[in-house]
């Protein structure tokens, strides 16, 4: 949207049980500072603002779309049935998915971000020559902000 990186990625782990919540993204050295907080500003949004209703219909319609080609192959089909009885789904998981991410709402999402999206918590790790100090905290509050707690 800014024009500051050359990608853009985010996702959970999804181990069994709860785990960790990542951002990749690959900039220009003198882009890094402006893109991590333009991340941070979009984190701590998320958490404390309801999305907007295009971005949310557009979300629904991805992984509704997408959910036909995530059974087109045996062994797509094999890994989305293994996944359905590791995670204790159920039966119905298959049948009702488009139902139910049709019923996500604005609250639910942000109620998801409250509780799976710590900002305060994030750990940085930058690779390549970047202007950061080793061992620097992120801030992702102060960074958002613009403020100069962090370099």
């Amino acid at each position: 949207e800014h024009g500051l990186a050359y990608s853009v990625s985010s996702g959970f782990a999804t181990p069994k049980f709860p785990g960790s919540f990542r951002v990749a993204m690959q900039t220009k050295r003198e882009s890094t500072r402006e893109a991590l907080r333009l991340t941070c500003a979009e984190l701590l949004r998320i958490r404390s603002e309801p999305v907007d209703d295009d971005e949310l219909e557009g979300a629904k319609l991805y992984l509704t779309g997408n959910f036909p080609l995530q059974l087109d192959s045996n062994r797509k089909i094999a890994a989305f049935l293994g996944s359905i009885e590791f995670f204790g789904l159920g039966d119905d998981y298959a049948r009702r998915y488009v139902e139910r991410i049709a019923a996500v709402t604005k609250d639910d999402v942000r109620r998801a971000a409250q509780e799976h999206l710590h900002p305060e918590r994030l750990h940085l790790v930058l690779v390549g020559d970047v202007d950061w100090p080793e061992g620097q905290p992120l801030d992702c509050s102060a960074l958002a902000a613009g403020s100069a707690a962090n370099p």
